[in-house]
């Protein structure tokens, strides 16, 4: 549904984007991640047709944003972080209006605007002035101009930033319900927000790529040919590390927490090619070891985003 392809954007000196590429399949929900000047915005705003890149293509629903700009506008729904909406007119009175731009037959606004503004809970506020509610109404709001046309992408902008605790959580679980009607591409400097709410993530960083895919795909990007395991074990000798050190493929044994004097949850690291949880409950078994749990360790969506900025700083 959204096709980016070596794309670079330069303000005079300034390289904002650098042959940027990734891919966003329909119905999903791919977060666009990065440090403050990452170059977030600047590819929303690309991809929303603000401004073309200075190089490279652009795909939407398979068609070109240069050549046909009108039609692709069409298919798109934007958000931007600061929600552009007319403080001294009514909710309903804008709603209105946005949906006069996006040529929606004025027979037909009525009902559309009453279903987009259920779907957002605004239903009860209709008729209020948007200066003058919170700034979670206006955040609904904007989302609600957004979806105004039944567009095919939805394009937001740091749809959470300034909410409360409360509002966050209400936005996150109305974009999670838009999930598989449109496809979503969300920018967001909050690595939990897009642990929740995105199937696919892509990492930016200077302007460029580190890294795009789920965080199974992300982990092995970062670790090619490595498997970690959580275990847990009871041993009264505690020689667990100098033990499974001695085994053939066993890279690392890593103690993460001293639960009791007799119990130890230990990380471990080993190449893909060797069968560990057959090796472990062997040698469980020669030195009498209680196994309490073993599963796979996965790294976290903050612990991948920190080793690939430190990678990226040190080069």
């Amino acid at each position: 549904m959204i096709e980016v392809s070596s794309v670079s954007k330069h303000f005079g000196s300034i390289r904002a984007l650098k042959d940027v590429g990734f891919r966003v399949e329909k119905g999903e929900i791919a977060g666009l991640l990065g440090r403050n000047g990452a170059g977030k915005t600047t590819m929303l705003r690309i991809l929303a047709c603000f401004f073309p890149p200075s190089e490279g293509q652009i795909k939407i629903a398979d068609l070109n944003p240069e050549t046909d700009s009108l039609a692709v506008r069409k298919k798109i729904g934007y958000f931007l972080e600061k929600t552009p909406v007319y403080k001294e007119m009514r909710v309903a009175e804008f709603l209105e209006f946005a949906a006069s731009l996006k040529g929606i037959k004025k027979q037909d606004r009525k009902k559309i605007i009453a279903g987009i503004a259920d779907i957002c809970g605004l239903g009860g506020v209709l008729h209020r002035i948007t200066g003058n509610l919170s700034k979670g109404y206006r955040t609904r709001i904007g989302l609600a101009q957004a979806l105004l046309g039944n567009p095919e992408v939805l394009l937001l902008d740091e749809p959470t930033v300034g909410l409360d605790p409360e509002q966050i959580i209400e936005i996150r679980d109305l974009i999670k319900d838009l999930a598989g009607r449109t496809t979503i591409l969300l920018s967001t400097h909050i690595l939990p927000e897009a642990s929740q709410l995105c199937s696919k993530i892509i990492i930016l960083d200077g302007g460029s790529v580190l890294a795009a895919g789920d965080s199974r795909n992300l982990n092995a990007f970062l670790h090619p040919g490595d498997t970690s395991y959580s275990v847990v074990i009871e041993s009264p000798d505690g020689r667990i590390p100098e033990i499974l050190n001695e085994v053939p493929g066993i890279i690392n044994v890593a103690l993460e927490e001293q639960i009791s004097p007799l119990v130890a949850h230990y990380l471990i690291e080993t190449t893909e090619h060797i069968d560990f949880p057959a090796i472990l409950c062997e040698r469980a078994f020669l030195n009498k070891w209680v196994l309490r749990e073993i599963r796979p360790a996965k790294m976290n969506l903050e612990e991948i985003f920190v080793e690939l900025i430190s990678k990226e700083t040190l080069h």
